[in-house]
C-alpha cells in the first residue's frame, strides 16, 4: 500500500485480543437478528404490514338452505341432504315431517306393520323431530291415540279421514277433539264416508279458533 507521497506504508494488523473481542461482537449481533420474534409482536407486526379490510356482511345460511332444499321433489333425496352435513339437516327435517301420513300399509304380506308404528319409533328415538310436523292425515283410527301423545307446536291443519262408524268409540272422538282444539290449529278437513253426520259439531266443539273448514267425499246431508 502506497501513499499520495510515495512511500510505502505498512498495514495495521489488529492484535490478537482485538480480533477476538471483534468476533464475540459478530456472533452476538448474528444471534439476536436470527432469534424467533415473539407470537404477539409477530402477528402485530403482520397486522401493521397488511392492509386493514372490512369483513363482508355475513349471509343468511339457514334461510337459503331452505331456499334450495325447498327444490328437492324427492324425500328420498331430502333424506340424503339432511345425513351431508349438519347445516343441511334441520332445513331437511322441517320439509321431510311438516307433512304425515297416518294410515296402514297395505303392501302386503301376513302382518304388514301399519306405517304410523313405523312414524311411532322414529318419533320415539328422536322427539325433536315433532316440531316441523305443521300438517296430518289420519286414516287408521288406531293410531289417535298415539298422534294425541305427541307434542305438536306448530300444528296447523288437521285432516279426519277415520271416523266411519255410526257409532264410534267415544275415547276416539275424546282424541279427534283434542287435535282440533290445539290453539295452533287454523284448518280442519273432514274426509271420508262419515255415516254419522250428527258426530260433526260434536267434533267441532271446542274448535272455536279455527279459520277453515273442509269436506270432501263426506256424506252428512243432514248437517
Amino acid at each position: 500500500m502506497v501513499n499520495q507521497s510515495g512511500d510505502q506504508l505498512k498495514p495495521i494488523m489488529p492484535s490478537g485480543k482485538t480480533v477476538e473481542t471483534l468476533r464475540t461482537k459478530m456472533k452476538s449481533s448474528q444471534s439476536e437478528s436470527s432469534s424467533p420474534l415473539p407470537l404477539s409482536d409477530s402477528l402485530a407486526g403482520n397486522a401493521e404490514r397488511r392492509p386493514s379490510a372490512a369483513l363482508p356482511p355475513s349471509l343468511p345460511i339457514p334461510e337459503l338452505w331452505e331456499h334450495i332444499l325447498g327444490c328437492v321433489e324427492s324425500d328420498s333425496d331430502l333424506r340424503s341432504c339432511s345425513l351431508v352435513c349438519r347445516a343441511l339437516s334441520p332445513a331437511s327435517q322441517d320439509l321431510l315431517f311438516q307433512g304425515i301420513c297416518f294410515v296402514q300399509d297395505d303392501s302386503g304380506g301376513p302382518e304388514p306393520p301399519p306405517t304410523w308404528h313405523r312414524l311411532r319409533v322414529i318419533f320415539q328415538e328422536s322427539p325433536h323431530l315433532t316440531c316441523h310436523v305443521r300438517r296430518i292425515e289420519i286414516f287408521d283410527e288406531d293410531a289417535l291415540e298415539f298422534i294425541c301423545s305427541l307434542d305438536l307446536p306448530r300444528l296447523q291443519q288437521v285432516e279426519i279421514c277415520c271416523v266411519r262408524e255410526t257409532h264410534p268409540d267415544p275415547s276416539k272422538i275424546a282424541a279427534v277433539q283434542t287435535l282440533v282444539s290445539l290453539p295452533t290449529v287454523r284448518r280442519i278437513v273432514i274426509g271420508g264416508y262419515m255415516r254419522n253426520p250428527n258426530l260433526i259439531p260434536i267434533i267441532l266443539a271446542e274448535a272455536s279458533h279455527i279459520v277453515s273448514l273442509a269436506f270432501w267425499v263426506t256424506y252428512a246431508s243432514d248437517f
